[in-house]
């Protein structure tokens, strides 16, 4: 008899050698067969693993003294197989979980109602409430069937990231931000007039000509973000206009126009938070007032 194949969960094929069960097949047929012993007390009488008694098994072409529900138990003919098997079982089940979140939350995002089937982006189910949980759960059948439909709100990716945002650095509710997205009147960046000549005359004053400009960039905004107040190593800091009007890049590149800009029209802001403020202005219509707490008004 070729001695027993064991597949572990890598996926490496190891042999193993059979010494306690070699020459046993008729006792071990009669314990289960004659004497009614479950496979996992005769493994336990003979020392061995459940999986290696099962696959000793499936060898013998032995079948369970159980009805099986639905049909028969497959057979494989090579380890291979198996492991193909296993995987096709896998991508069915996350199929039908898939289809049951489907059911339940639909394929539009709650805030910008943008439809996501048939597209790349996927959608978050979102806690609105912002308490933590475990993103394992919401694939698993039994948590989705008993879950509150009315705590759970479907986000597209940027509205996921621009809420949970919202609700950490500027203490907002998904009530409050479900409201100013109702609320909002199709506020963009085509709305605002682009940056003049005239708008930024006003000279400040402590800037000298022979200082560089990200001398002058770090004294007039700081090197920390206004809300998070991390300072990005390596990376430069955005300098945002806080009315959001467009402006070219060179008036925050040279030294000549940084002399004459007012520092109260505009904030340092990390990457992350830069990107999540415009998201607010765009998707929700928030001026800047709106983004700050009442300490920082």
């Amino acid at each position: 008899m070729k001695p027993l194949l064991i597949v572990s969960r890598d996926g490496k094929q190891s042999e193993y050698r059979r010494k306690k069960l070699d020459g046993l097949e008729k006792e071990i047929h009669r314990l289960y067969y004659d004497d009614r012993l479950t496979q996992r007390m005769i493994a336990k009488r003979f020392s061995v693993g459940g999986a290696t008694l099962s696959r000793f098994f499936q060898q013998q072409g032995w079948t369970s003294r159980f009805k099986r529900r639905g049909l028969p138990k497959r057979k494989f003919e090579s380890d291979d197989e198996r492991r193909e098997a296993s995987i096709e079982r896998r991508r069915e089940t996350q199929r039908r979980l898939r289809e049951l979140r489907i059911s339940i939350f639909g394929t539009k995002c709650d805030i910008c109602e943008i439809e996501t089937k048939g597209e790349k982006r996927k959608l978050a189910i979102h806690r609105k409430d912002g308490s933590e949980h475990h993103k394992e759960a919401l694939w698993r059948k039994g948590f989705l069937c008993d879950l509150n439909k009315d705590e759970w709100a479907p986000l597209c990716i940027p509205c996921h990231r621009g809420t949970h945002w919202l609700m950490e650095w500027v203490n907002k509710d998904y009530d409050y931000i479900k409201s100013r997205r109702e609320q909002a009147s199709g506020v963009s960046k085509e709305s605002f007039k682009p940056l003049t000549r005239e708008d930024y005359d006003k000279p400040i004053t402590g800037v000298y000509p022979r200082e560089s400009a990200k001398e002058v960039r770090k004294s007039l905004f700081g090197e920390s973000c206004h809300f998070c107040g991390e300072i990005e190593e390596g990376k430069k800091m955005v300098i945002h206009r806080k009315d959001g009007r467009p402006h070219e890049s060179r008036i925050l590149a040279s030294v000549k126009y940084l002399r004459n800009l007012d520092s109260n029209e505009w904030v340092a802001l990390c990457n992350k938070c830069h990107r999540q403020v415009t998201w607010a202005r765009d998707t929700l219509g928030m001026k800047w007032d709106d983004l700050l707490l009442e300490k920082q008004k």
